[in-house]
């Protein structure tokens, strides 16, 4: 039995440091463009991570993408706390169909027309962007933000060395 073959990612998410792959990114002008994935459609940005396991794989988080029509049905609501930049809000969006209910919560603005279009583009009236972080008591924070490759590692706390 022959093992998996690794999937191929696109050369930039492999570049250390991120800052030097998100240089790249700008002066290669790698843009967003729309793809179909799992039958939707997704305006993906190449280089991020989200955007180049859909590429590579068809998917992303396969098995928790695959778990999802298991936990949701019509008429139900989800809530993607953290949506980044949407993936499984569109998953979820299709599964509850027009009478269920989307909550995507993402602090990220750079994130939210991504969020905004990938709904518009599968014509989903049921996903309600929030511009929020959930934290246990209500204050103002600074978000780390990682380099667009990785939007997902972004986050409210610790001493990360990225973009604020």
């Amino acid at each position: 039995m022959s093992s998996p073959q690794p999937v191929k990612r696109h050369w930039l998410t492999r570049l250390r440091p991120l800052e030097l792959a998100e240089f790249l990114k700008k002066v290669l002008r790698i843009h967003r463009y729309e793809i179909e994935a799992e039958g939707l459609r997704v305006w993906i940005d190449p280089v991020s991570n989200v955007g180049s396991r859909l590429l590579a794989e068809g998917t992303y988080e396969k098995q928790l993408t695959e778990a999802l029509p298991h936990l949701l049905g019509p008429n139900l609501s989800f809530y993607d706390i953290g949506a980044n930049e949407g993936w499984f809000s569109l998953v979820a969006a299709r599964l509850v169909g027009p009478g269920g209910r989307v909550v995507a919560v993402e602090p990220q603005e750079r994130l939210w027309p991504v969020i905004l279009q990938n709904a518009s583009l599968n014509r989903f009236a049921n996903i309600d962007l929030q511009p929020f972080a959930i934290a246990n008591e209500e204050s103002e924070t600074t978000i780390k933000l990682y380099p667009s490759v990785n939007t997902g590692a972004s986050g409210l706390g610790g001493d990360k060395r990225r973009f604020e």
